[in-house]
């Protein structure tokens, strides 16, 4: 399972409903800017709250983002967090993030493979060491 949590600091307007969504995206290049923001390349995770409160810590399911990552061999997968661009122009949906606690909480699973592998037997004797005492 991999979840981006972050915190949000200042709410612009705590009558309107959180519409924030994390997605990932191509990598971050010098031509991408809010106007022009890298291509997507999943879905769009929705943020869940911890609280009801106007600010929260906040988490984003992107265990599907983190697997196709990990299917293609990726050394790195770009998060992109914003409002979806319905909202985006309506101050009322702006929110400040707590920027230095993002993270990225992974929990590994330890499965089987899913054909036998090869396998070897340890062949050489053990050795069994006896002390006499007199």
């Amino acid at each position: 399972m991999g979840s981006l949590v972050l915190i949000e600091d200042v709410v612009n307007d705590c009558g309107k409903p959180r519409a924030l969504v994390a997605r990932p995206v191509a990598g971050f290049t010098a031509d991408n800017s809010w106007a022009n923001p890298p291509e997507a390349t999943g879905d769009s995770a929705a943020a869940v709250p911890d609280t009801a409160d106007c600010t929260s810590r906040i988490t984003f399911n992107l265990t599907k983002a983190l697997d196709l990552a990990l299917l293609h061999h990726d050394s790195r997968l770009w998060i992109e967090v914003r409002v979806p661009d319905s909202k985006e122009r309506d101050p009322g949906y702006g929110r400040l993030l707590y920027q230095n606690d993002f993270t990225f909480e992974v929990t590994l699973t330890n499965t089987p493979p899913t054909a036998a592998t090869s396998r070897s037997t340890l062949t050489r004797p053990t050795r069994i060491a006896t002390r006499q005492t007199c």
